[in-house]
């Protein structure tokens, strides 16, 4: 048990090591869906009501990817003490980065005692779990972004490590009750769990039907309450009608779809192969081809070990999701584990990783980070699993010493290159759109310009860059209410703001701009890429000030078109 102690401390001095330099400050500004998550947040704390004006909303809209309450509302007290900052927003991320890191040492210790394994492997193997999340890429990047998937991790994690307790000391039934409070919050805050918790518990109801069948009634009534209840929020607060429709924008497998797919196929097949349509080109098959290409995409290596996604704000600069070392000792650890398979304990992980992997493979992007992020400390808990069966069966100390030498210096390579690559080049390298934080402090300039008098105009309304407006100026809520104009909600069911006031989210018709300012100028502020020579050239074109990043980079221009009268 002491040995398991200094690996807490041993891991959690890592993770502070690897998460904790410039936090907030990298990645650079909020991404659009961390400032909505800060707004909203500060927008209920001042009056009960999110940014569309609902009282303490369970469903919260913001720009129609209809937001679930429980990052927002943990996110009050946070915004209530450091203020409407960055750092406010990504510390409950941070913390819940902690709870993951110590929630994988439990479940580690959990599969160690359950599980028949060496003495050896069982000392070390949830010390090796540790450390590896600690440094992790996923669990780096996760620290330091405002994810709800990540605190929704967190509370996943600690309420299946309640359930398996539980199950092993039949004396502390009441830890039921906290798995049924954690898995129910868990569905109050990322929407990838409304589709594992529910086949999970399935899956766990079947497998341990025997262990449940002992238990008093009292305590499966409390529990089954409590997520009774939370569904029923989920229902009332439309929740679940959102879902419905968020999934026609990402799902493969609707019917209108699967009906071209299959009419293509179809008209394809040679006439004298056309009676085979009936078996092989038909909406089931279709959709049963669709899941299970997607299933097997999620799990392939250059996703796990290489590049990640093309997402900028998921795997900054194509960085990995795990590192490539642990690679072989995952696969290892899968196939001990799956030596064990008709152990009740493993049968449980390998549950989780099944049913893991289906998440992401239900939507058009399998390889999605943030989807398939559940599993993502089992698969740490499988590569320490594979490093410690494989040191646990070398014999010669030589030769274990060896390894163990390969092991720690191909270890500090990576997370050395990792971090050097995180907290130094990609940064300087950043993409256009990771400057867009910026126009929030550009839009926050325009009275000094115009006295809230002129008209400002940018662009992009689909990426929703009224967020950080709101979030740099702290927007009055009671404001936003009287003085915001949406345009009609869109095909993926997003709703964009077109305008706040005097200011204006649109896509410049430049020759029209003559005309709207004949009376009045207009203040336009853009990306430097987003103007060209010609226009910059332009007699009626005055240039007023650039804004600039943290590395001293012209993020935005802002230009005044037309002249003051």
């Amino acid at each position: 048990m002491k040995v398991v102690l200094k690996g807490f401390i041993l891991a959690f001095i890592l993770s502070c090591i690897v998460r904790l330099p410039f936090f907030s400050q990298i990645p650079a500004g909020l991404n659009r869906d961390e400032a909505a998550l800060g707004y909203n947040a500060f927008s209920i704390l001042k009056t009960g009501r999110d940014e569309y004006g609902k009282l303490f909303p369970i469903s919260i809209t913001s720009f129609g990817d209809q937001k679930l309450p429980g990052y927002v509302y943990t996110l009050i007290p946070f915004i209530q003490t450091f203020g409407v900052t960055p750092f406010a927003v990504r510390l409950p991320s941070l913390l819940a980065g902690w709870l993951v890191l110590f929630a994988v040492g439990t479940l580690s210790f959990q599969v160690a005692e359950g599980l028949n394994l060496r003495s050896s492997v069982k000392k070390f193997f949830p010390i090796i779990a540790m450390v590896l999340v600690a440094i992790s890429p996923w669990g780096n990047h996760f620290s330091r972004t405002a994810y709800e998937a990540h605190l929704a991790m967190a509370a996943f994690l600690w309420g299946f490590a309640a359930y398996i307790h539980a199950l092993a000391q039949p004396k502390r039934l009441r830890f039921f009750i906290v798995t049924a409070a954690l898995w129910s919050f868990t569905l109050l805050t990322y929407h990838s769990y409304h589709i594992l918790i529910p086949l999970f518990v399935l899956g766990l109801a079947i497998l341990d039907r025997k262990a449940l069948s002992k238990l008093p009634s009292k305590m499966l009534l409390i529990s089954f309450l409590i997520g009774g209840t939370t569904v029923l929020l989920l229902f009332i607060g439309g929740v679940l009608g959102g879902n419905i429709n968020k999934s026609e924008g990402i799902s493969p497998f609707h019917l209108d779809s699967l009906r071209r797919q299959v009419f293509v196929y179809r008209q394809a097949l040679p006439k004298h192969l056309s009676f085979l349509h009936i078996f092989i080109a038909n909406t089931p098959s279709q959709a049963f081809i669709a899941f299970a290409q997607n299933y097997v995409r999620v799990i392939a290596g250059d996703f796990l070990f290489v590049n990640g996604t093309d997402h900028g704000d998921h795997n900054p600069g194509n960085t990995p999701n795990f590192h490539l070392f642990t690679a072989p000792f995952m696969l290892l650890g899968f196939l001990a584990l799956w030596e064990q398979r008709k152990h009740p304990l493993a049968k449980r992980y390998l549950l989780w990783f099944f049913l893991g992997i289906a998440v992401p493979a239900f939507t058009i992007q399998p390889q999605h980070t943030v989807r398939l992020s559940p599993i993502f400390p089992l698969l740490e808990i499988f590569s320490a699993f594979g490093i410690a069966w494989m040191f646990s069966t070398i014999k010669k100390p030589i030769i274990r010493l060896m390894c163990t030498v390969i092991f720690i210096i191909a270890g500090l390579f990576f997370i050395t290159r990792y971090m050097v690559s995180y907290l130094a080049i990609i940064p300087n390298i950043a993409v256009t759109h990771e400057k867009d934080h910026m126009l929030g402090k550009a839009l926050a300039k325009y009275e000094y310009y115009n006295n809230g008098n002129v008209k400002v105009i940018t662009q992009s309304p689909s990426s929703s860059p009224y967020i950080w407006y709101l979030f740099e100026t702290k927007y009055a809520p009671q404001k936003l209410w009287k003085n915001i104009e949406r345009y009609p909600t869109d095909a993926e069911h997003f709703q964009h703001v077109k305008r706040i006031g005097n200011i204006y989210f649109e896509t410049i018709q430049w020759d029209d701009l003559a005309t709207r300012t004949a009376l009045q100028p207009l203040i336009l502020i853009f990306k430097p890429e987003e103007m060209s020579n010609d226009k910059r050239m332009n007699s009626n074109m005055s240039f007023l000030e650039a804004v600039q990043d943290e590395h001293q980079r012209t993020a935005y221009e802002v230009w005044r078109y037309g002249s003051l009268r």
